[in-house]
């Protein structure tokens, strides 16, 4: 993931250098996009006896994100359309999405006296939530022919868990970076109303927590795979 990062970032930089020559223009507008979050997660639980320590849980939400975006865009090249140029961006989006639709627990029995809680005891119930938010992308639009486009983005988004435990332990949260990879078309309304219908992916860093705070002195240890696909349109004004 690292090794592609780089490369992109080499390659946005070598593209923007090449586009010093060309006239464009400023934008700015909106993203509405029908968003897959998708989560693959494994906890470690050491001391139970119960079931098992590891355990294992996908989940997935769908939700309408809007964001806004601003960008510079060269001139179309002679085998694009109308303003299909070389974009160069940014976009955030506002507001927290949860990662599942809903609140999942479990109960474990202890492995030792209820008073026992310096050794093993790590019974009770258990329930995990998480929510993303303040996502951020920065991007490179590149022109491929006629109306069509590939995007190609470094992302970033904030993780945050809410999980409650009868021991007192908690994950905390965690910032998370990724790469963005999409599909789209765009054209123009007017001289300066613009618009995009795209499809994309997002591919984040394996996200790693260890609990602090447990009443016992066993570990906790939670591992998840973090993705989103989106499939969208904006609208945006051009000056």
């Amino acid at each position: 993931m690292k090794k592609i990062r780089n490369l992109m970032i080499l390659a946005i930089a070598i593209a923007s250098f090449s586009t010093l020559s060309y006239a464009g223009s400023f934008g700015v507008g909106a993203n509405f996009a029908q968003t897959e979050v998708s989560a693959s997660g494994t906890e470690n639980t050491e001391g139970l006896t119960t079931d098992t320590s590891t355990r294992t849980k996908s989940v997935d939400s769908d939700a309408l994100i809007a964001n806004i975006y601003a960008e510079y865009v060269t001139e179309p090249f002679s085998f694009t359309s109308e303003g299909n140029g070389l974009a160069f961006g940014f976009q955030w989006t506002p507001g927290v999405a949860n990662v599942s639709d809903a609140v999942h627990k479990r109960t474990d029995a202890a492995t030792g006296p209820a008073t026992d809680l310096g050794k093993t005891d790590q019974g009770g119930t258990y329930s995990a939530h998480a929510q993303v938010e303040n996502y951020h992308n920065f991007y490179v639009e590149l022109p491929v022919y006629g109306m069509f486009y590939a995007k190609f983005g470094l992302s970033s988004i904030d993780v945050v868990t809410m999980e409650t435990s009868s021991n007192g332990g908690s994950y905390g949260d965690a910032t998370l970076d990724g790469t963005n990879l999409g599909l789209g078309m765009k054209g123009k309304f007017t001289d300066n109303l613009v618009y995009k219908v795209f499809y994309e992916q997002t591919d984040f860093d394996q996200l790693k927590l260890s609990s602090t705070g447990n009443a016992a002195s066993t570990a906790h240890e939670l591992t998840a795979d973090l993705d989103t696909a989106a499939l969208g349109f904006s609208i945006g004004y051009s000056f």
